[in-house]
């Protein structure tokens, strides 16, 4: 008879400024629905509530878990209801044998990133991939060492957060501790910068009322934001996934778009409410 299971959720950050952006425009047109007096302001209400409960089935359909059994013999790591519809992942399970320990890895391969995994090793060092993900901004260490703590105290299993090197003379294994998990100074100017641009709905909403032009200046601030970014892929290597690039790509797009809009239509209602008084 199996075991019953506990579950592990692996919070992704990857789609997390995607499902904020719908939430705040969500809560935009609910704002608008109750300032608003005559009919339209149901629709408000409408687009409110659906915005929101995008956010939220977004949210849950990130999720990829990982289950372990109770007496610590059985683990299952499952991908996201996104990965398995659209990339075709499947679950992945294991038998932990003694002395076998469940790693969570941030890897990197020369010089490159190469994407976040848990790993199961056996004695003897052979390794089982449970689960990985390519994107280098998708894992939060910090709530990874949580969920190492927490099976490792509620299923006895060993448990350790690394990081791997691979270079010409081979693997190089370390601790992954919140020292060593430091974003570079130019890595962190360019995430700043990649997040700048979504609020010139502010100055273009100010510039002008034509939505043609704010689409066209949404327009030229995206492919100034694409060839940034493919630009500094490969210059500096951020990961060695071109696919990684990809699907960045797409998660960005999807939010520059929709926080762009939350901004102008924003700034759209404080111009229209200091204007009519």
């Amino acid at each position: 008879m199996d075991q019953p299971k506990r579950s592990y959720y692996l919070r992704s950050t990857s789609y997390f400024p995607l499902t904020l952006s719908l939430l705040l425009l969500g809560t935009v047109y609910l704002t608008l629905f109750i300032d608003t007096r005559g009919n339209s302001r149901f629709t408000f209400a409408e687009l409110g509530f659906v915005l929101c409960f995008l956010a939220y089935s977004l949210h849950k359909a990130t999720l990829s878990r990982i289950e372990v059994s109770r007496d610590g013999k059985d683990i299952v790591a499952m991908p996201s209801l996104l990965d398995r519809r659209f990339w075709g992942e499947r679950e992945t399970s294991a038998r932990v044998t003694s002395g076998a320990e469940l790693l969570f890895c941030c890897r990197s391969a020369y010089g490159a990133f190469d994407g976040y995994h848990i790993l199961l090793r056996a004695p003897g060092n052979s390794e089982q991939i449970l689960w990985k993900e390519s994107s280098v901004t998708s894992v939060s260490r910090r709530y990874w060492e949580r969920i190492a703590r927490e099976i490792a105290r509620n299923n006895c299993v060993s448990t350790r957060l690394i990081q791997q090197r691979v270079t010409a003379e081979g693997i190089q294994e370390t601790d992954w501790t919140a020292q060593s998990n430091r974003v570079p100074r130019k890595n962190l100017q360019f995430l700043i910068g990649l997040a700048f641009f979504p609020w010139m709905g502010i100055i273009a909403r100010l510039l002008t009322r034509d939505v043609r032009l704010i689409a066209l200046i949404g327009v030229l601030l995206w492919l100034v934001a694409f060839f940034v970014v493919r630009y500094t892929y490969k210059t500096r290597q951020l990961s060695k996934d071109e696919g990684g690039f990809g699907t960045g790509m797409l998660v960005w797009t999807l939010t520059f778009v929709s926080f762009y809009v939350v901004t102008v239509l924003v700034t759209d209602a404080v111009l229209s409410r200091h204007y009519s008084r």
